[in-house]
């Protein structure tokens, strides 16, 4: 699925240029169909929109759309469905880098278990879990 946007774009580019060769929305200016080379071609032309840098092919597209994915809190099950991987072992192999880490909220578990035990005082602040007491 895409967006409302994109959806619109899509109906606009087909409203204005007409559908290609077998109902094809993108098509080059002289008809027939786009090649790999074109779409080489207008990648270059656009690849700094995404941060990629001279050798990255246009697939940079995909990781692009992963890494938005991944850092609006997609789930890794998730993310996998929307790129077709065949299983989520493929996603976490490419992309585990991305998602944020459990650490800090890990580390305040411990420490708010650590003080119940102790009977010191729970901590506070950000990140801050309260614990059991030791009644």
């Amino acid at each position: 699925p895409v967006g409302e946007s994109a959806t619109k774009a899509l109906l606009e580019q087909r409203k204005r240029f007409g559908e290609g060769v077998d109902g094809l929305v993108w098509r080059p200016v002289r008809g027939g169909v786009l090649t790999r080379q074109m779409m080489a071609d207008m990648w270059v032309a656009r690849r700094d929109v995404v941060g990629s840098k001279p050798g990255e092919g246009w697939h940079q597209l995909r990781h692009y759309h992963a890494s938005l994915l991944i850092a609006a809190g997609m789930s890794p099950v998730a993310v996998a469905a929307r790129l077709g991987h065949a299983s989520v072992t493929e996603t976490m192999e490419t992309y585990a880098h991305l998602w944020p880490t459990d650490d800090e909220r890990m580390e305040a578990i411990a420490e708010g278990a650590t003080r119940a035990l102790l009977g010191w005082e729970a901590p506070t602040g950000p990140g801050a879990v309260s614990g059991s007491s030791a009644d």
